[in-house]
């Protein structure tokens, strides 16, 4: 079974079992690798994680119950599966995003990555509602700090696919449109830098601004001229880094300009890879709409 490290302090052990297996006959095909990955892999891109924890181990037990050759188990089928389902929420500080039978799940407070290979079809997810095949499964999730059995306030995944580029809108700005910087875009920048470099003092979750379920306008004319500055001064900056430290600087040099964006961290699997943006409605700000599609958006800031 793949391990996890406990996410609240109790137990002594610090490790606990996730379930995995559908009830029913026959091996599990279940038999890949479980990996904790760092969500401090946003600082490198693109992210490509060894394995921490956990390796081939096939999983065909739940809670030490065999599952297959006979017995009461053999007599579920799987539309049975189907309907003895059990309802959870996300906890909070942890968000979720399945990618075809693979679930990830960011835990913010714990600055890592949980990946459960082929769970899809005895986990469903939907917002921050996750949909468990069996209470074992519910229980082991429960337990692991990932799963609550009750709601909690924050609000559910909201985001539009990036269809648009601004690097690319403004490249087709005549010369007389572009906009040339000013003192306060070199104030404010220097002032989101150094704001920026701060924050990597701080633990993943501090950096982080409060949820919210409001999603950034289109970008207006006036955000892509104070973009547009920006990328001009950018390369005369003291400051450079990561997508994470590139993407919070970006940010607070915006938002200090009045302008609201959001913070998009995504994922993808086989390999996995962690990355982070700024979009404004559709459009990606700091990076390439095209590159992006490829990315599975797991939490907004």
């Amino acid at each position: 079974m793949p391990r996890l490290k406990r996410r609240d302090g109790m137990g002594a052990a610090g490790e606990i079992s996730i379930s995995t297996d559908p009830i029913g006959p026959g091996p599990s095909p279940y038999a890949r690798r479980a990996r904790r990955l760092v969500a401090g892999g946003h600082q490198r891109r693109p992210v490509r994680p060894g394995l921490i924890q956990g390796g081939d181990r096939k999983l065909n037990r739940i809670r030490g119950r065999p599952l297959g050759g006979g017995g009461e188990a053999a007599a579920h089928s799987h539309d049975d599966l189907q309907e003895q389902t059990m309802g959870l929420w996300l906890s909070a500080g942890v968000h979720a995003v399945v990618i075809d039978q693979d679930a990830v799940f960011l835990d913010v407070d714990n600055n890592a990555y949980f990946c459960l290979p082929g769970i899809g079809e005895v986990l469903g997810l939907e917002g921050r509602v996750l949909t468990a095949s069996s209470d074992a499964l519910a229980e082991d999730l429960i337990a692991a700090g990932l799963a609550a059995a009750t709601p909690n306030a924050e609000p559910a995944l909201t985001t539009q696919p990036p269809l648009r580029t601004a690097r690319a809108v403004l490249e087709d700005l005549a010369p007389t449109e572009r906009r040339r910087p000013r003192m306060r875009h070199w104030r404010g920048a220097i002032a989101a830098g150094l704001a920026s470099r701060l924050a990597e003092q701080r633990p993943f979750a501090a950096r982080l601004p409060p949820a919210s379920g409001l999603r950034a306008p289109v970008a207006s004319p006036r955000l892509l001229a104070d973009l547009d500055a920006f990328r001009s001064l950018q390369p005369w900056l003291p400051f450079d880094g990561a997508c994470l430290f590139r993407s919070q600087l970006l940010r607070h040099y915006l938002m200090g300009l009045g302008h609201q964006v959001d913070w998009i961290f995504a994922v993808r699997t086989w390999p996995f890879a962690a990355h982070c943006w700024l979009q404004a409605g559709d459009m990606a700000l700091d990076d390439e709409a095209e590159r992006l599609v490829a990315y599975h958006p797991i939490m907004v800031r």
